[in-house]
């Protein structure tokens, strides 16, 4: 490296070896993941399974852009018909599975962590209790 410039210098045999670093950048692989990559021989179908990983991101990004994306159209539609910014927000957010299973399980729709579990639900089989009570490892 050049002290002055900062720039690395290569020689013409370390090029395939940075052309390949600068390609597995370019598929979204950190360093920290490449440099075993050239320091062990991976066999064609790890690194087949390691571009199958990464697709699998990729298309999960694309996902969650789309939606936010459809958010946004769907805010933008909602000003222009009614000329002005709502007076309320609606978020939608995912609820974890362990929440949606309490949720099979009660009946209830969970609106905070604090709900009043019905009489027959509570830890004790009586009485009526929160869902700190019923789910303690929840709060």
């Amino acid at each position: 490296m050049d002290r002055f410039t900062g720039y690395r210098y290569y020689s013409a045999d370390q090029l395939p070896r940075l052309n390949r670093i600068l390609a597995l950048k370019d598929l979204g692989l950190s360093l920290e993941q490449i440099a075993p990559l050239l320091r062990d021989k991976l066999t064609v179908e790890q690194m087949r399974g390691m571009l199958r990983l990464k697709q699998v991101e990729a298309h999960a990004r694309v996902r969650e852009e789309q939606d936010r994306l459809a958010r946004v159209e769907a805010r933008l539609r909602q000003i222009e018909e009614e000329g002005k910014m709502p007076t309320y927000e609606v978020v939608i957010k995912k609820v974890p599975a362990h929440i949606r299973k309490l949720k099979d399980l009660t009946g209830l729709v969970l609106i905070g962590y604090t709900e009043t579990i019905p009489r027959r639900m509570t830890p004790y089989g009586t009485g009526s209790g929160t869902l700190s009570s019923f789910c303690p490892g929840l709060v």
